[in-house]
This record gives C-alpha cells, sequence and structure tokens, in this order.
C-alpha cells in the first residue's frame, strides 16, 4: 500500500515529527548525516506491506510491514513505524535504515567527492549503480522532534563520505551538532580504529583509550594503542602516547602520532627504455606508506648490459604543530655489475664488479630549538651514483658523511659536529669531533654594549693522497665581539665593534718540515653605519594581488680594519680546502667568524639593502614583493704590493605576483667589470595551468649554463613537459627533454618521456622512459 500525504493530520503528525527533525536539522546533519542539502515542502510518500493505524485518542500511528517513508531526498525504511504525539517521539523498529538519493532535483549534496577512488573506479564499470547512499543503520531508533535528538537503541552505524562508524547506544543531538558513543569502531580507507568515549563536534572528533590497526584487524597485524585520540577538519587523526605494536607485543613508544586518513597506502612507479650504457632497462619502485608522514620503498632495476640493482629504502617527513620538524631520507643499492668495461674510479684503480651504495640523513628540530643531524653514504667506489643514480650523482659528485647537534640554553648554544670519511677515495677532512660554545648577542650591562663569544676545540685529519705525509693536528680557536649600537636620530643607526679571535694549532704529526704549534692573534675593529627610511603609497590591484605598498630603504656603510700578531707568513695548516660551488653563499668578509685565513687588510663596504611589502587580497597576510640587495666591498691589504680589490654582488628576488618570481644574484669584480659568478631564475606561473622557467648559472672559469623548463596542463588528465639545458662553454646542448603525462581511470599517473644526454663522461644517449608516477590504491 502506498500513501500520499500532503495535509492532513496524519501528514502534519509526520512533518512535526520524522520529517521535521530532518528538515530542521543544523549544520551538522547536513555535513555528517546527509550532506549539503535544502529540504523543501516535497510530498510524504509512505508505503507498507502491512497496515498503517491512527488511534486518535492514543495519540500514536502505528505502520507494519516494510515501512518506506520517502520525502526527497530521503528514505527511511523499516520493520515498523510507531509516531506518538503525547511522548512526542517517533520509534522505528527492525532493519532501520535511512537513505539519501544523490541524484533528487533538490540535492545539493556531490557525494563522490567524500568517496574513495578504488570506489570510482569499480562503479564506473557499473551502468545501474543505485544512486542512493546509505546513511544510517541500527535496528531500533528513536527520534525527539522537539529537541533535535536521535538515540539508535543498540549498535548503530552512520556512514559519511569515506568513513563508517559503528557505536553502541549512541546520542546524535542535531540541535548541538554533537554525537557521543561510549563504546566505538571507526573505520576509513586505510585505518581502522576503535575505543571508549567517542565525541563529535561538528567536525571534530575526540576519543579516550583507543586501539587502532593499519589494514584489515587481524591477530598478527601491525597496530597500535594510544591514550586519546583526536581529529579535526584536515583529516589528520592525532593519537597521544602511543605504542606501536606487531599483534599485542609492544614495540615502540611515540608520545604522538598523526596520521591523514586521505593518503595513499600503496604506489608504484615504474621506467623502462633503452640506455646505450646500460642496455635494455626496467625500474621499479614500489611503496608502501601506512601513514602520510612514513614511506617504505624498494628499488628493482634491471639492465641487460649491466645486470639487476636491488636496494631498499625510506623517507619520513613531520612537521607538527608542535613545532617538531623531521626529515628522514635512506636511499641503497647493490649489483653485480656485468658490464664489459667498467673503467677506473678517481684514483685510477679498476672497478670492481660488486658494487652498491648507501645514502641515509637524518634532521630532526625540536620546539625548543635544540637539533640533530646526520648524514652517512657509503660508496663502493667513485662512479657507481653516476652510473646508476643520475638524480643524486647532480646533487653531489662525492660523498659526505656527518653528524651535529645543537642544543640551546637560554642565551648559550653548545654543539658539536663530526665529520668522518668511509671510502679512500674521498678527501675530506675529518673532524673528530668539533665541540663548540657560542654565546649569543646579549647585554653586557654597561651603557648598552652588547657582547658575543664562541669557543671551538677540534681534532682535524687528512689522510688525502695527494699529501707526501698525513695531516693530523689539533686546533682551538676562539672570537670574542664587544659592540654598541645606539640610534643617533630616529633614522641612523651606528655600531661601533671590535672582534678578538685566537687562533691555536698543535701538529699532531711532528713532520720535520712543520713545526710542532702554531698560534696567532687577531683584532678587527670598525663600525656599521645604517640609515632607516620607508614610504607608504596606497595602491590597489587585484591582478597584481597588491593592496597598499611599503617600501623600506637600508643605506650601509661598514668599515672593518683588521690586524694580526705576529708575522702572517708563518706557517699555517693548510688543511681545509675552500670548497667551489654555486649552490653555497658567499664567503662574507664581515663575518666575526671569517676572520681565519686572512691576511692584514681593511675592508669598506657601501651597501643598499630594499624591501618592498603588499598586503595579499587573498589571505589578507603581508607579503614581499621585492628584496633587492646590493654591496660594494673595497679590499685593502695593509702590504702595499698586493693590489686591491673591488667586488660588486648583489641579490635580487622578485615576487610582483603568484605568478611571477625572479631570483639573481651576481658578483663582479668592478674594477675590471668582469662577472666572475651570476645565478638567476625567473618563473612565470599560470594557476595550475602552466609554468615556464628560465635559469643561468655562471662561476669563472668552471661553468656557463643555461635552462629553460616548461609544465603545461592540456586537460586535468593531461599535460606536457619539456625542458633543455645549454654549456655555452662546449656550445652544445648537452641535455633535452620531452615528456607527456596523461592519467587513466582515476588510479594512475602515466608519464612517457625521451630525454638525451651529449657529453656525459659515462652515458651518452638518448633514453626513453615510460612511469607511473602515481598509483593509487
Amino acid at each position: 500500500m502506498k500513501y500520499a500525504l500532503v495535509d492532513s493530520p496524519l501528514s502534519r503528525l509526520l512533518l512535526q515529527s520524522v520529517i521535521h527533525a530532518l528538515s530542521s536539522s543544523s549544520a551538522f546533519v547536513a555535513c555528517l548525516l546527509f550532506g549539503v542539502i535544502s529540504i523543501h515542502a516535497q510530498p510524504v510518500e509512505i508505503s507498507t506491506s502491512d497496515s498503517m493505524e491512527y488511534d486518535e485518542a492514543a495519540g500514536t500511528l502505528l505502520i507494519q510491514g516494510d515501512v518506506d517513508i520517502q520525502q526527497s531526498p530521503f528514505r527511511i525504511l523499516a520493520d515498523r513505524v510507531t509516531i506518538r504525539r503525547n511522548h512526542e517521539d517517533v520509534l522505528a523498529d527492525g532493519h532501520v535504515r535511512i537513505l539519501y538519493d544523490t541524484t533528487a532535483p533538490d540535492s545539493r549534496f556531490v557525494f563522490p567527492e567524500l568517496r574513495s577512488g578504488a570506489d570510482l573506479f569499480s562503479e564506473s564499470f557499473q551502468e545501474n549503480a543505485s544512486p542512493e547512499r546509505e546513511l544510517l543503520r541500527a535496528d531500533r531508533v528513536r527520534f525527539l522532534p522537539e529537541s533535535r535528538i536521535i538515540l539508535p537503541e543498540g549498535p548503530a552505524e552512520i556512514q559519511f563520505g569515506i568513513a563508517r562508524l559503528i557505536g553502541d547506544n549512541l546520542t546524535i543531538d542535531l540541535g548541538n551538532d554533537h554525537i557521543e558513543a561510549p563504546r566505538y569502531r571507526m573505520g576509513f580507507e586505510n585505518l581502522f580504529i576503535s575505543g571508549h568515549d567517542f565525541k563529535l563536534m561538528g567536525e571534530a572528533i575526540e576519543a579516550g583509550k583507543t586501539r587502532f590497526f593499519f589494514g584489515e584487524p587481524e591477530a598478527l597485524s601491525f597496530q597500535g594503542s594510544a591514550e586519546s585520540m583526536k581529529m579535526e577538519e584536515d583529516d589528520l587523526v592525532t593519537l597521544r602516547k602511543v605504542w606501536l605494536k606487531i599483534g599485542k607485543v609492544p614495540v615502540f613508544y611515540l608520545p604522538y602520532l598523526s596520521y591523514n586518513i586521505r593518503h595513499t597506502v600503496y604506489n608504484v612507479e615504474a621506467g623502462a627504455g633503452y640506455s646505450g650504457d646500460l642496455g635494455y632497462l626496467l625500474e621499479l619502485r614500489p611503496y608502501y606508506s601506512p601513514w602520510r608522514s612514513t614511506r617504505f620503498f624498494a628499488d628493482v632495476n634491471s639492465y641487460s648490459r649491466r645486470g639487476t640493482l636491488i636496494g631498499p629504502g625510506l623517507s619520513i617527513d613531520i612537521n607538527d604543530r608542535l613545532g617538531h620538524y623531521i626529515r628522514t631520507r635512506v636511499e641503497s643499492g647493490v649489483i653485480r655489475d656485468s658490464g664489459e668495461q667498467l673503467g677506473v674510479d678517481s684514483l685510477n684503480r679498476p672497478i670492481d664488479e660488486e658494487r652498491g651504495f648507501l645514502n641515509a640523513s637524518h634532521i630532526h628540530r625540536y620546539p625548543e630549538g635544540m637539533a640533530f643531524m646526520a648524514q652517512v653514504q657509503a660508496w663502493s667506489d667513485s662512479e657507481i651514483v653516476r652510473d646508476f643514480d643520475t638524480g643524486t650523482f647532480r646533487k653531489l659528485q662525492q660523498p659526505e658523511s656527518f653528524a651535529s647537534v645543537r642544543f640551546p640554553l637560554n642565551d648559550w648554544v653548545f654543539s658539536a659536529v663530526t665529520r668522518f670519511r668511509i671510502e679512500d677515495f674521498e678527501y675530506a677532512t675529518e673532524r673528530l669531533p668539533e665541540l663548540s660554545l657560542d654565546l649569543l648577542p646579549s647585554p653586557l650591562g654597561l651603557a648598552g654594549f652588547y657582547h658575543e663569544l664562541s669557543l671551538s676545540g677540534t681534532r682535524l685529519r687528512d689522510d688525502n693522497p695527494d699529501r707526501s705525509h698525513p695531516a693530523e693536528y689539533d686546533r682551538f680557536k676562539g672570537n670574542y665581539r664587544i659592540a654598541r649600537p645606539s640610534a643617533l636620530t630616529p633614522w641612523l643607526d651606528w655600531t661601533p665593534l671590535v672582534t678578538a679571535q685566537f687562533l691555536a694549532c698543535d701538529n699532531r704529526a711532528k713532520l720535520p718540515d712543520e713545526p710542532t704549534s702554531w698560534e696567532r692573534q687577531t683584532l678587527e675593529a670598525g663600525f656599521d653605519l645604517t640609515l632607516h627610511a620607508f614610504a607608504d603609497w596606497k595602491i590597489s590591484n587585484r591582478i597584481w594581488d597588491v593592496q597598499n605598498i611599503r617600501h623600506i630603504l637600508k643605506p650601509t656603510l661598514q668599515y672593518r680594519n683588521i690586524l694580526i700578531d705576529g708575522d702572517e707568513d708563518d706557517w699555517m695548516p693548510g688543511i681545509e680546502s675552500p670548497l667551489t660551488s654555486t649552490g653555497i653563499p658567499y664567503r662574507d668578509f664581515f663575518s666575526a667568524k671569517a676572520l681565519e685565513g686572512i691576511r692584514e687588510h681593511q675592508l669598506v663596504r657601501i651597501g643598499l639593502r630594499n624591501s618592498v611589502f603588499t598586503r595579499s587580497h587573498l589571505t589578507d597576510n603581508l607579503r614581499t614583493m621585492l628584496d633587492l640587495d646590493i654591496f660594494h666591498d673595497t679590499i685593502i691589504p695593509h702590504d702595499s704590493d698586493s693590489p686591491t680589490r673591488h667586488l660588486l654582488s648583489s641579490m635580487t628576488r622578485l615576487r610582483p605576483a603568484s605568478w611571477l618570481s625572479f631570483d639573481l644574484e651576481t658578483r663582479w669584480d668592478s674594477k675590471n667589470l668582469d662577472l666572475e659568478d651570476l645565478y638567476a631564475r625567473a618563473s612565470l606561473i599560470n594557476g595550475d595551468f602552466w609554468r615556464l622557467d628560465f635559469g643561468a648559472f655562471f662561476l669563472d672559469g668552471l661553468h656557463e649554463q643555461y635552462q629553460a623548463t616548461l609544465d603545461t596542463k592540456l586537460s586535468e588528465d593531461a599535460r606536457v613537459l619539456f625542458s633543455v639545458s645549454y654549456n655555452a662553454r662546449t656550445s652544445q646542448f648537452y641535455e633535452q627533454m620531452i615528456g607527456f603525462q596523461f592519467a587513466i581511470a582515476n588510479h594512475w599517473d602515466i608519464l612517457v618521456s625521451i630525454s638525451q644526454r651529449d657529453g656525459a663522461t659515462r652515458n651518452n644517449d638518448l633514453r626513453l622512459d615510460i612511469k607511473i608516477v602515481t598509483g593509487r590504491f
């Protein structure tokens, strides 16, 4: 039997009870139970296979037998429904279900946005898939329309988006956007949680003692327990006082653990192609990510001419709200290299066929300022990374291993660093270790004076085979600076300063041609003069995202006079050689710690600092549009026979809009107008549709290179990538790449690319890559 009720006592009773509870629900119901909806006065339809009896004296309506109550877009199914006017409640008994029609005309709820990719993938082949989604299921449900409370009796199941909640004796308070459950179970796409004292307020979840599983709950599965659980609007589950377990056996304790419920658990990258040096190649890297911050992977790369390289890896990235920053990287590989001509290493020795590498690094910065950093790079030979990991080789050409720790305590900082070598082909200067104690700039208590102190002691060792004898010595260094900053006017600062350095070395090698000890005292005196000026302009432009502009200008004049006690040409340990790289900042002669290894001279710096700020229309936050610093250094040696040097340096950071950025760093010999160093990069960005980058790199006598890259989006599922690199020293395009990336069935991002490298010492080839950039499971 089917009933259509538009205006009758029965219709009004239903509208005041069941339908009223739904139609007057708060944003909580809209977001959690029924999506984002707008209910209009739609007709109420009641279907039943048995009977519908209305007792006017008792004020009850009893509907029995496969009850189906519909008011678009909702549908309530039950074995029987009792509406009691005197008790002002509604009882639904037996297999109670609340459904929601995602295709209803008055529905504004887009259900697939909250569903998993696996569901979308499987249902894309189901032509007759039902548009209805089940939102609530229970054996018995009591509705209180006036107080807007729903009370499922016994276990009940709520489905919202990609999550499902099962709780005993739930209390659903629609008026206060609140759900409570004494006991509960909750399942996401890849995380299962159960526990006590569940509370949901708005979109935030809190619970007491919690048990969780990564994957299906099983006896020996990877799981854990926590004292409490919290989940907020960003889909991030935070667990406190966590024990990670295998089965019920605890293996590791964490004070907290954060987990994003929407991240991809399984992933795979794959590449295939041909290389003139490696032959036909197949590269696979499967991932397993139990939580968003951690990813385990393994490299299985097969080369027809060289063999198979296998190695596990790990990556961890944590940057939480408590102030912890953790970054861990581990990559490795071993191979029995069957190449016909493996060549020689950097020491001109034949390379053995048993080859491998390990690159591991770890950084942990604590909220209180403590920091730990370590890196271990162990290579079987100097060419292993060049041959099989070109991405790493572009960043570094030789291994570097070290460990350091930093402890701040009020104005003092204690640090220790050790640098060590593992392979005999690495020419690293070892520190065994170096201990440092630094006093940050602090008031001295004498009429506005400030002082800072730096003390360090270390043992240095270098077994470079280019040396006739191994070098080893103990070094002690101390720097002490006193300065008195003062404001001559509101717009002019004056800071006189004096710096003293003591350097002592003990030659432990006891070689006859070198002294057993050596020391030097250096005195630096000078001043800093800084002028402050600013101007404001009321300018508004939404295209450039500009909302008023402030320009801050700081002209500076700095002077230093460096005096050295004793003969500066005396023996001095040459154990530490300078590192030349385009990725490190220029040596600042005005730094208190840069006094080591320099001669007596005077320094004069004239500089200009520019900063331009605006306020963003989008975020209402301050945004830096321009940083432009220009310095001219004049270095005047005390030795009249030595020439005076003139250096002009500039650093530019230009961000006039969100779609444009420009970086430029240069250093010139201003006397001869010779360019010594240059780094430049410009980027044009059109939202998520395309990005164009230009770069130029110049290091006098070593590099002169130019690069251009283009990444353009053709559609939501396809994009084109192009890059080209030109070496002006050899007048050749040494690397080109063109690629096409596209998506398949919401599960795969495939990148097909062709790249060519010319002029490389070991790999000159044309290569085709077919890679699964992203695989979601």
